[in-house]
Formats: structure tokens, C-alpha cells, sequence
């Protein structure tokens, strides 16, 4: 992925058809997608994808240790990515799909990045965050609805916001509740069994202990 040319990216997609599209008003989820927006925003923002986040998200936030391309003094600091059999596995390097997955943080920087999406907050990206999950589509395989990015997920004790993140022997998830004011962040850097998961699911790994967390009668994997 990290090594595939802008150019040969748009040769693949100009010869994309799929055999069972979506009907109206429906959705796949797609890393393709996320990729081909961050070019959008790149394109609309007039500067690269990883500069616009850094302007408009990642500074304004102090999120200090959330960086796609990690400096030298934070190189120790880097979890060495694990397969399933605990072997190490090399960094995920994203190269145009950077806008898919490739931002490395910290549990601090992401729990600072969820309490001011949080309703009340008075965090400037609170609107921006609420404007998200005005948006809906059923995906009962999901368990709940899908939003702009976010999962609002069906759940004993009520309804939670989702979102999970998987690359290379990295997993990430975010959940929250916006009525409780409540939100956990689970990191792990072994790969989660997706054995069982959905499309867009985090599986079992850091996903399932942070909907634990949030909702105890969600029972671990």
C-alpha cells in the first residue's frame, strides 16, 4: 500500500466495477474511501493532507505526540507492532492512503482528542464533531447505524459512539456516550483475531475492551 503511485491509484480506480453495487442511499465501508477523501480535502485545503490535519486539528488540540511521520527523539517510544503469534511486525507506512489509517498517537493525546469531542466540552471541533453523527444509514450488520466516520452501536445500557482502527499488528478504538459524558480509549500493538468481526470492526483485541469498559454487559471476546 504505502508503496502504491497516485498514478496507479487513479489507473485502478478509473477501472473499478463492481458486481453488486450499493443500492440508493446505501454504503460499503471502504479505506479506499477515507483515502480519496483525504485527497479531496488535500485538493480543497491547497496543501498536503498531513499539513491540513496538523493546521486544523492536531495544533489547535496541543495533540503533541499525534504525528503521521514520528521525529528521531520520539522513535523509543514507538510499540513495535505483533502478529497474532506475538512476532513483530514493520510499522505500517501508508503512502497516499495516509488519510486510512496511518497517524500514530498516544492513549494521553487521544484522550484529550475524546474529551473535547464530548458534548459541553467548549472545544472548537465540538460543532464540527456533532455535525458527524447528524448523519445516518442503517447497517443492521453492524449492530446500529452508521455516521460520518462514527458507528453509533446498538448496546444493553443504551447506544455508544464507535469507531475502531486496525493496521499492522496495531489496533485502536474509540467508543463514547454522549449523554453520560463518558469516553474510553483502547490501544494495543498486537493484531486483533478478526475472525469474527465486521467490515470495519476492530475484532477482538483493543475494540471489545474498550465496549467492555463503556458497557460492562458487553461481555469481552
Amino acid at each position: 500500500m504505502g508503496r502504491l503511485s497516485l498514478e496507479n491509484f487513479k489507473a485502478w480506480l478509473a477501472n473499478v466495477h463492481s458486481q453488486n453495487p450499493p443500492s440508493a442511499g446505501a454504503w460499503w465501508y471502504s479505506n479506499v474511501g477515507y483515502a480519496l477523501l483525504g485527497m479531496a480535502l488535500a485538493h480543497r485545503g491547497g496543501r498536503p493532507y498531513e499539513a491540513l490535519l496538523k493546521a486544523r486539528v492536531i495544533d489547535p488540540m496541543g495533540l503533541r505526540d499525534t504525528t503521521f511521520y514520528p521525529p528521531p527523539a520520539m522513535g523509543t517510544r514507538l510499540a513495535e507492532g505483533h502478529d497474532l503469534a506475538l512476532k513483530p511486525l514493520p510499522p505500517f507506512e501508508g503512502g497516499i492512503f495516509l488519510a486510512a489509517g496511518a497517524l500514530r498517537s498516544t492513549a494521553h493525546d487521544l484522550s484529550h482528542f475524546a474529551a473535547a469531542i464530548l458534548p459541553g466540552s467548549g472545544a472548537r471541533i465540538t460543532p464540527a464533531e456533532e455535525l458527524l453523527l447528524t448523519v445516518r444509514r442503517a447497517a443492521p450488520w453492524l449492530g446500529g447505524v452508521q455516521a460520518l466516520g462514527w458507528e453509533v452501536l446498538d448496546a444493553p445500557g443504551g447506544a455508544f459512539v464507535n469507531k475502531d482502527g486496525v493496521t499492522f499488528g496495531q489496533a485502536a478504538s474509540i467508543v463514547f456516550d454522549p449523554d453520560t459524558r463518558k469516553a474510553i480509549v483502547a490501544l494495543s500493538n498486537t493484531h486483533p483475531d478478526l475472525s469474527n468481526s465486521t467490515l470495519s470492526g476492530g475484532g477482538v483485541g483493543a475494540a471489545d475492551i474498550a465496549r467492555h469498559l463503556l458497557r460492562p454487559q458487553i461481555p469481552l471476546g
